[in-house]
């Protein structure tokens, strides 16, 4: 059956990435979500994929209801009064059609139901929802704006450069390795969102490259911290401690996929995180201090997640800060410098 589920999945995405109607492109979207939720509910462990599930179906609905409203509008307009063309074509009721889309994104402040799907949902649709349906979200999205035009995006920049600093932070106060892994892929593609409301070639670049980047590694990680699940029976970070005693092979390996999620060389993530420093910096200097913040807090939650795996290592409090932040510190300096 999950198997069969995946497939059905997989083939929706497929037939979706060959398409070029906005409106069979969000029918698709929407269908995809059927054997996705079959998933969730169907296999997944705990009751709080009731909840999760509910979150989905809830931000899909909304969206997806204002995004028709948009769509019969635009195409209806001459069964449309004169007078209420202003409010249909609207630049604000664009963007609020769009938000379809940027829920797959997921943007900031839209993004609640992912980390929730992910935690309560099995391996295998963790795998293919970071895989196939966050890229789907940002394909329709770049359609939707080739479509309709760049007009009125300074929310969603705002929204996104929040996103990647604020997500990143919180990260570090995570105790759960596999919603550590979903907050973090939210921070990943909201830095895709910023590079691409840049709307130059080098951030087309960048964005090709990220959603190269986070696919691999996000499905690496989620399969490898299913297997530490199914081996270890806890997902929490600090029961982890010390696990690389044990299963050296495996925890070298979520080492290895933390280390790439990070961006360190020789990782595609450096190349693709050097694009948007290139697309940033074009756009304003300033943005390179956000850069930095962003880059030291995924260096410190990566360190300490892997000194604590391998040795069970683990300070708290402020002695931790400064241990992990100096040892961050450097190794962002040596990479800057590389």
């Amino acid at each position: 059956m999950v198997r069969y589920l995946c497939s059905c999945l997989v083939l929706l995405s497929f037939v979706f990435f060959r398409l070029f109607s906005l409106f069979f492109m969000f029918l698709l979207l929407e269908v995809s979500l059927i054997p996705l939720l079959f998933l969730v509910l169907g296999f997944g462990s705990q009751r709080e994929k009731v909840q999760a599930s509910y979150y989905l179906v809830l931000f899909s609905v909304i969206t997806s209801s204002l995004f028709l409203f948009f769509y019969v509008s635009y195409f209806f307009v001459d069964l449309l009064p004169r007078f209420t063309w202003g409010f249909f074509f609207s630049s604000e009721l664009l963007l609020i059609s769009s938000l379809v889309f940027l829920i797959k994104f997921p943007l900031y402040t839209l993004h609640l139901w992912l980390p929730k799907l992910h935690v309560e949902s099995p391996a295998s649709s963790s795998i293919l929802l970071a895989s196939l349906l966050l890229k789907m979200g940002t394909y329709g999205f770049s359609r939707f704006l080739f479509i309709f035009g760049w007009r009125r995006l300074n929310l969603f920049w705002v929204l996104s450069f929040f996103g990647v600093v604020i997500v990143r932070v919180f990260c570090c106060f995570l105790g759960d390795a596999k919603a550590l892994v979903a907050y973090s892929s939210v921070s990943h593609m909201n830095l895709l969102l910023l590079s691409f409301l840049g709307g130059s070639s080098m951030g087309k670049g960048a964005v090709v490259l990220l959603m190269v980047s986070h696919g691999l590694v996000s499905i690496f990680l989620f399969y490898l911290i299913g297997e530490l699940y199914s081996y270890w029976g806890t997902r929490v970070v600090y029961h982890l401690s010390g696990l690389g005693v044990v299963f050296f092979s495996l925890s070298f390996l979520v080492i290895v996929g933390f280390m790439a999620n990070s961006g360190i060389p020789p990782f595609l993530g450096l190349f693709s995180e050097i694009y948007c420093i290139g697309v940033l910096w074009g756009l304003s200097p300033y943005f390179v201090l956000f850069l930095g913040v962003y880059f030291f807090f995924t260096l410190y939650y990566c360190i300490l997640l892997s000194i604590n795996i391998v040795s069970g290592f683990s300070l708290m409090g402020v002695s931790s800060f400064i241990f992990y932040g100096g040892l961050s510190l450097f190794m962002g300096v040596f990479v800057v410098i590389l």
